[in-house]
């Protein structure tokens, strides 16, 4: 009772309180920050070829759509804090399986319970997050803390490789899950002690997202679907890609590392700017910037600097383009279903990712799936440009019409 009471004296919209739910929420999202180390433990485990662990990836990430899906249903009639003790329950018995898995099949089954169970628990902190009066800046503090965890696991994972071979990847997830049984009353702040139901969807508005908002709602999906697409499916073989290049396996790490801690300044650029040049510009100029090095590896075989580099521009823009992708969806549904709904289309068009460029790289073309990145990223900035002028568009109708409402009780109370 005194730490639900504790709990309860947080702002929801103050930094503290963002930062341990992103810290609770860390968990869920593994699979996706991660899947280059899990793609080798896997090859390395049962020695498949890079397509089987394309397959295998498609699997686990379908697996995590599901649950995001089961978390959209789930939210609107129980509070947030079971849905991610159930989540967090079954992905530990996923990946405690994983470890031991004797064959594919078995690692199949062990990764669909682990992927559903990652997907409760990140719909449901993506649910809460989105509800938020700051969600730009918690969507953004969320991607900048994964992007943290996965530099120091990227480091750590080669470490703790002599001893726990291709488990390592599994050891390295531990503190996540200490962290999500420990934070999760948290997610009863902010209307998350109650279901979704109960308040949030007593307007016309809110009951449905098939509302007046149909064809924006539908392309900021789309526009997050693409880009999951390609960023996913490249992020799952990149560190493949820096082999085939020749680098050393402790250089390919350290690239992967770097990225990653890249995704700090490319968090705190969000979360200093917040709404103050809208969306539609740092989106646009997030997408651009992970673009270009993409671009640059369709065109040569680069080097070792240059991929480096290139891997410290995906991290920097990742963080950047996501979280203003994520609050348009917010902007356009404030009951926080739409980030979720866009998260699990996103995650399903993701899954999809790795097995595309599984296919297209096991003769070691990686050209060819930049070139198809490329083109990806840039449908994705042409979909995403009209639902984020509308969205900035109501948020200033919005702003106007409360500014004139204020002025008007002003006015009222003169003599």
């Amino acid at each position: 009772m005194a730490d639900k009471l504790r709990w309860q004296q947080l702002d929801h919209r103050k930094l503290p309180a963002l930062l341990l739910v992103s810290l609770c929420g860390l968990y869920g999202p593994a699979i996706a920050n991660l899947l280059p180390s899990f793609v080798t433990a896997w090859i390395e485990h049962l020695g498949v070829s890079e397509s089987v662990a394309g397959d295998l990836a498609t699997v686990n990430l379908l697996a995590h759509a599901s649950g995001l899906t089961l978390s959209l249903w789930l939210v609107s009639r129980y509070s947030l804090p079971p849905i991610l003790r159930c989540g967090l329950a079954l992905a530990v018995l996923g990946d405690g399986a994983s470890v031991f898995a004797p064959s594919v099949p078995f690692l199949a089954v062990a990764r669909v319970l682990a992927g559903l169970g990652l997907g409760l628990q990140f719909g449901v902190v993506i649910n809460w997050i989105g509800r938020n009066e700051n969600a730009v800046r918690g969507f953004a503090l969320f991607m900048m803390m994964q992007f943290v965890f996965a530099a120091a696991c990227f480091f750590l994972i080669p470490l703790l490789a002599p001893t726990f071979r291709s488990g390592s990847v599994y050891v390295v997830l531990l503190p996540l899950v200490v962290a999500a049984a420990m934070l999760a009353p948290l997610l009863g702040l902010n209307g998350g002690s109650r279901p979704l139901a109960a308040d949030r969807l007593r307007s016309a508005s809110a009951r449905s997202l098939l509302g007046p908002l149909l064809l924006p709602r539908a392309l900021s999906v789309l526009a997050f679907a693409l880009f999951n697409v390609a960023a996913i499916g490249l992020w799952g073989y990149i560190e493949r890609y820096g082999l085939a290049l020749g680098l050393s396996t402790r250089m390919v790490a350290v690239s992967l590392s770097m990225s990653a801690l890249c995704g700090i300044p490319g968090g705190l650029v969000v979360f200093g700017l917040g709404r103050r040049l809208g969306r539609l510009a740092p989106l646009l100029l997030g997408l651009a910037t992970f673009a270009l090095p993409v671009g640059v590896f369709a065109l040569k075989t680069v080097g070792a600097p240059l991929f480096f580099l290139g891997l410290a521009l995906i991290g920097f823009a990742w963080n950047i383009a996501q979280p203003y992708l994520q609050d348009v969806q917010s902007s356009l549904d404030r009951s926080g279903r739409l980030p979720v709904l866009g998260m699990v289309v996103a995650a399903v068009a993701g899954a999809f990712g790795p097995a595309l460029v599984g296919m297209v790289v096991d003769g070691q073309h990686y050209q060819l799936a930049f070139d198809i990145a490329v083109a990806i990223l840039a449908t994705s900035a042409g979909v995403a440009v009209f639902p984020a002028v509308l969205a900035e568009r109501n948020e200033r109708d919005a702003n106007r019409a409360q500014n004139s409402g204020v002025l008007r009780v002003a006015g009222d109370a003169l003599p």
